[in-house]
């Protein structure tokens, strides 16, 4: 051993330094998993926009409206909404996503609250920042899982409801309806999520808008894959000529079948989801029922810093390891 240096200096030395590397290791594999989607968000966009689903930049910020005014036309110039960004903007197209009716600008206040709930109530009770701090992640990864959940629920009533809108599309249009009132007909006769979607279509082109721009709009709204294919197929059939119903049956039969592939893949792959639940949640459960039954066993993780530091990454990485499953089952077509 070196003079003048101690066990306890050596021992916060190796400490520092195995810290460090996990760190180092930690952000490496993050930095090159956000250069990995941005490039592959990056390219997604460029298709999106040659198939039309995005604006351009050439577009501009406003839109001509056309309207009748004592047997005369006016052109009335107004700007387009807006669309947000950033992470507002992103819990917003959830909220929306998921059918909920309160903004999120009221649903951020009512999550802090709650998660501020949790934070005094587990600090309470265990007299420890580091319980209060995880109690509000966990109160926080609950209402995010939650949010996911319904999201996902109303994509798949979503996904069933469209595959009705499209039979029932095709017949209008072979009983010799125009596409308008096809779309009319949908957003009357299928419910929410479809029929609102349609709805939509049928009032942009009712104020004025051409109809290829206003399924361009609410195409690249909809989060739905289907839709996306939808719009393109419509706007694509519109531009060259051909029969919309048969384009529209096909597109049925595509969905149905690809609905079908999913629910096969979901029943493979439920096995794998109730072992990662399990493997996701015997970590938090064995760490309570220690805490619970030796709290002086426990102790060294919640008094020291070491163990705090140990607690902190061992919960990243099951929640970093969930993500790499969800990842790794999710279709992709």
């Amino acid at each position: 051993m070196p003079l003048g240096v101690s066990n306890s200096a050596l021992d916060t030395a190796r400490w520092a330094i195995g810290i460090g590397a996990f760190l180092v290791m930690i952000s490496a594999w993050i930095v090159a998993l956000l250069g990995w989607h941005l490039r592959r968000r990056k390219l997604a966009n460029k298709v999106l926009q040659r198939l039309g689903l995005i604006p351009g930049e050439g577009n501009g910020s406003t839109r001509t409206l056309r309207i009748w005014h004592e047997g005369k036309e006016a052109t009335i110039v107004v700007p387009r909404m807006p669309q947000q960004s950033g992470p507002l903007g992103r819990i917003e197209q959830m909220r929306l996503q998921a059918g909920w009716r309160t903004p999120a600008i009221a649903l951020l206040p009512m999550a802090a609250g709650i998660g501020a709930g949790a934070f005094l109530l587990v600090f309470a009770t265990t007299g420890r920042l580091l319980g209060g701090v995880c109690g509000l992640i966990a109160v926080l990864l609950v209402l995010w899982a939650y949010l996911r959940r319904c999201v996902n629920r109303r994509e798949n009533l979503f996904d069933l409801q469209f595959v009705d809108a499209m039979e029932l599309a095709t017949r209008s249009l072979r009983a010799g309806h125009p596409l308008v009132g096809a779309f009319q007909l949908v957003s009357e006769e299928i419910g929410d999520p479809v029929g609102p979607v349609f709805g939509e279509i049928c009032q942009q082109q009712a104020m004025g808008l051409s109809l290829e721009d206003a399924i361009h709009i609410v195409g690249s709204r909809s989060p739905s894959e289907d839709m996306h294919l939808f719009a393109t197929s419509v706007v694509i059939q519109m531009r060259s000529g051909g029969n919309l119903a048969d384009m529209m049956e096909r597109l049925s039969l595509v969905i149905r079948d690809r609905i079908r592939l999913s629910r096969r893949v979901r029943i493979l792959t439920a096995q794998t989801q109730f072992g990662k639940r399990i493997l996701v949640a015997l970590p938090f459960v064995l760490l309570a029922v220690l805490s619970i039954l030796n709290p002086r066993y426990m102790d060294l993780l919640y008094s020291t810093t070491p163990g705090q530091l140990l607690l902190c990454g061992a919960g990243v990485s099951v929640l970093l390891g969930m993500w790499m499953m969800n990842r790794m089952i999710r279709l992709r077509y």
